[in-house]
């Protein structure tokens, strides 16, 4: 709710999510602590360490947190028009490219996509989408309260006693 408050005040589009069991595909581990979420006020180097550790069977298309990640947020607001396009760098062969989440999970299935190319790939469009909301954070004085606040609250919360 604190959050919220602030948030509303930006120009930036803020999807609403229930909770984390309302979309289990969002959710990237078992762990059920700061490391199977993503969140905006993360570190730059914490995302890749959270998909490196996130769920990701081989053609398991069913529960695969980096493809929801890929489609709700690299497809959805990476940069550029619409359509977006995520493009995934793999070893020793051409980079494949997908428009839709569709067509990820299509190659996901077949196993033409391999996890350890898509993680990165993920991390890095996240990343991107993610460094254009900071920066939108951080130019709003109050937005940069509310989070430095949010920091205090998370560091008092979860310090040892």
């Amino acid at each position: 709710e604190f959050a919220l408050r602030y948030v509303k005040t930006t120009p930036l589009h803020v999807p609403t999510l229930g909770s984390a069991e309302d979309t289990p595909d969002l959710v990237l581990n078992d762990a059920n602590n700061e490391t199977s979420h993503v969140m905006v006020t993360d570190a730059d180097n914490t995302l890749g360490g959270k998909l490196k550790k996130a769920f990701c069977e081989p053609g398991n298309v069913a529960h695969c947190p980096p493809i929801a990640l890929a489609v709700e947020v690299a497809l959805a607001y990476g940069e550029g028009a619409a359509p977006r396009q995520l493009v995934v760098p793999s070893k020793g062969a051409e980079p494949q490219s997908f428009g839709s989440g569709a067509q990820l999970q299509a190659a996901f299935a077949a196993g033409t996509l391999h996890p350890g190319d898509l993680k990165p790939a993920v991390r890095d469009a996240v990343e991107a989408v993610l460094q254009r909301v900071r920066a939108h954070v951080l130019a709003d004085k109050e937005l940069a309260a509310a989070e430095k606040e949010m920091q205090k609250v998370h560091k008092r919360m979860t310090s040892k006693k």
